[in-house]
């Protein structure tokens, strides 16, 4: 969680000099580069007041989530890059419990995927709500997940929210400059 710190309320985490290496995978079983990494807890992680800033290099991700649960709460994340991603959420366990991750008033700003949340077997609960998403080419994007995508600003992205082979409820979303499918 961020913390007060003189006038600022938000604590920023840049890339170190020379950019990141790949220090997590994304669930998938490929290495990434990952600013926030939450993987495989017993417990919710959270993370709220925060800003995320990964402007210097292509490939980074914000904030992974794998095989993690929790709310992301009051974050930005700024990965504006090609082939960048902002919050990547994936359970593809096919173990029970299922992992349930809600992301709720937040800024994402990247490059190839706003929000990706993908499951196994509908293994994965995530409700995204109220955020604001700026991304080139899919700003949400969904598979295999169950949950509601609600009242959420998307623009500048080529799909604006991204359904595959998931039970979500979509609702009062507003897309300027994108396509829904």
């Amino acid at each position: 969680q961020g913390v007060n710190s003189g006038t600022s309320a938000r604590v920023t985490l840049v890339e170190p000099p020379g950019g990141f290496v790949a220090n997590a995978t994304n669930g998938l079983g490929d290495s990434v580069q990952a600013q926030i990494w939450a993987h495989d807890t017993s417990g919710p992680v959270n993370i709220s007041d925060l800003t995320v800033d990964g402007h210097c290099c292509e490939g980074t991700y914000g904030i992974v989530y794998v095989q993690a649960s929790g709310v992301i709460n009051r974050v930005s994340v700024n990965e504006n890059r090609q082939s960048s991603y902002g919050i990547w959420l994936i359970d593809a366990s096919l173990q029970l419990p299922r992992s349930q991750v809600s992301v709720r008033n937040s800024s994402i700003r990247t490059g190839t995927s706003g929000i990706s949340a993908i499951g196994a077997s509908v293994n994965l609960t995530s409700n995204l709500l109220e955020n604001s998403v700026c991304d080139f080419c899919s700003a949400i994007g969904v598979q295999q997940v169950v949950g509601t995508i609600k009242s959420n600003l998307i623009t500048g992205s080529f799909f604006g929210i991204y359904l595959q082979s998931s039970s979500m409820s979509v609702q009062s979303n507003t897309i300027i400059n994108g396509t829904p499918s």
